[in-house]
């Protein structure tokens, strides 16, 4: 499987702050094949950080639009939140836990924008 950590304009939900947390997760997630150890697990746990942040962001986003599926969003949410706590909590780097934590953020943030965040676009844009 291709991890392709590029940015593509089909993944735009139209909200230039959505989308720039969006661009930037892609990129953190390029970063991590090519980091030494000490330094990909300081991107774990900044990236966490970030992801946190950006959920946040989103869902006072989707409550701004009054987007009817908030709290569905939000248990997505969490749901991703207690995968990462899982796979970060005392996350050992070698090339084998890189490498599913690569995929897990890959395979998050595509499936998870376009199928779940298009959903408040489509919403704004009907």
């Amino acid at each position: 499987m291709t991890t392709d950590f590029e940015w593509k304009e089909e993944y735009s939900v139209d909200v230039p702050l959505l989308d720039n947390q969006h661009k930037y997760m892609f990129e953190q997630g390029k970063k991590i094949s090519h980091l030494q150890p000490e330094q990909t697990k300081k991107l774990v746990v900044d990236l966490y950080r970030y992801i946190m942040q950006h959920f946040t962001a989103e869902e006072a986003h989707m409550k701004e639009i009054e987007f009817p599926e908030l709290e569905e969003h939000r248990r997505l949410h969490e749901n991703i939140i207690d995968q990462l706590n899982q796979m970060t909590t005392g996350f050992e780097p070698s090339e084998r836990n890189t490498l599913k934590l690569k995929l897990f953020i890959f395979n998050w943030l595509q499936t998870h924008i376009l199928k779940h965040d298009k959903k408040y676009f489509e919403f704004v844009n009907r």
